[in-house]
């Protein structure tokens, strides 16, 4: 059966921006919001609501303003209530059952997921009850960091169940290959950056304009301020390099649930004029800073496809970073120089002696794929995923 001229697509996901210039689910928003004419997409973002007083505190939990729209991607938020821990079982079907009544009424062809529990297995009950395919795009943590066994038996449910998988490294892919989904329906799509935004740029104009020393070296920190994004590592090998670290200083962009054990650690091991604590910037601020810094560094413990990095290297930055999830797949001897994790002595020699090379910033760009790529090549699962649907 034919496809229909404009496939109808439902996108679930806790992870979409929830006010301007959110970076929440960039990656999935960024490949979403660019398929063509011929797909017609509106997502869908389950918000979990908890008890007061018994909100998360591993990470910043919001609630959105549900009359917020993020651009060019028409969104309805769905509140669902949920119990930390005592729910958890049940999470996966108190999202299906209030996220059904909206995926009725848009009759979509096709779901496209993103987080694989709960999300994941209510919308493959949905995709049960519409008699739709469902895609799930995995991202990282959903696989890499499943909390109990309840999560982990309904995530391996659920990709057996999947009729497409979009991984954004082949270490996520080869991840839910061996959690039971079918090989032949896992695809790898790495992360893209957008051309019009990221680019090789002058650090003197970047500094001027970010008010920051001309003279100075920089190491470029950006993500969340959580401890498995190895901040605290970045602090110890600041303070391992000892009178060098002089030489360069670091700024800490982003904010989290570690910001502030993390300066009150500055201030004790006597960092304060060595590592600046920056806070959360705008999006549209990013550009200039990763054209303004010497080095990008991401010391994280586990990543999926982290795309600060395709971002750094698209203006020409080298990267000092661990040798975690799919970053060796984004990176390379012309741009990076990759450590193990939770090793601040590595680190710290790696950082000073990426900051002595000699780096070709045309080479650091080279060989990245753009938004627009990495869209095509995700509708052509979706597409295929419908096709063979339609061929049983």
């Amino acid at each position: 059966m034919p496809l229909r001229r404009e496939l109808r697509i439902a996108v679930v996901s806790p992870l979409l921006p929830i006010k301007p210039g959110s970076h929440r689910g960039h990656s999935l928003y960024q490949t979403v919001i660019r398929f063509p004419d011929r797909a017609r997409v509106e997502a869908f973002c389950p918000i979990t609501l908890y008890p007061k007083g018994l909100e998360p505190r591993s990470y910043n939990y919001t609630i959105p303003e549900l009359g917020f729209q993020p651009e060019k991607l028409k969104t309805t938020f769905i509140k669902y209530r949920v119990v930390p821990i005592l729910s958890r079982p049940v999470n996966g079907f108190l999202c299906f059952r209030r996220l059904k009544p909206y995926l009725l009424d848009f009759k979509p062809d096709l779901i496209l997921n993103s987080w694989l529990y709960p999300e994941g297995y209510a919308s493959m009950l949905c995709g049960q009850a519409l008699e739709v395919p469902v895609v799930h795009y995995c991202v990282g943590s959903d696989l890499q960091r499943i909390p109990d066994p309840f999560t982990d038996y309904f995530t391996k449910r659920v990709l057996r169940h999947a009729s497409g998988i979009i991984a954004k490294s082949e270490d996520l892919a080869r991840i839910a290959v061996e959690f039971g989904a079918p090989k032949s329906n896992t695809r790898t799509i790495l992360n893209g950056f957008d051309r019009n935004v990221f680019s090789i740029r002058d650090r003197r104009e970047a500094r001027s304009q970010l008010k920051l020393p001309l003279g100075q070296r920089i190491v470029l920190y950006a993500g969340n301020i959580v401890e498995s994004k190895g901040v605290v590592d970045l602090v110890r090998a600041v303070a391992e390099t000892g009178p060098q670290a002089e030489t360069f200083h670091v700024y800490l962009l982003g904010g989290g649930p570690y910001s502030e054990p993390l300066s009150i650690m500055i201030k004790k091991s006597g960092l304060t004029d060595r590592i600046t604590l920056q806070g959360p910037i705008p999006n549209h601020d990013m550009p200039k800073w990763f054209a303004a810094c010497n080095l990008f560094c991401l010391p994280s413990h586990s990543e999926g496809c982290p795309n600060v990095i395709v971002e750094a290297r698209a203006c020409g930055r080298p990267v000092v970073a661990t040798h975690v999830g799919g970053i060796p797949e984004i990176t390379n001897s012309d741009c990076a120089i990759l450590v193990p994790p939770r090793s601040p002595k590595s680190l710290a020699r790696a950082i000073l002696e990426a900051l002595e090379r000699n780096w070709e910033s045309a080479k650091i760009a080279e060989g990245l794929s753009s938004w627009e790529d990495i869209s095509k090549e995700a509708l052509l699962v979706c597409e295929r995923a419908l096709n063979s649907r339609n061929a049983c």
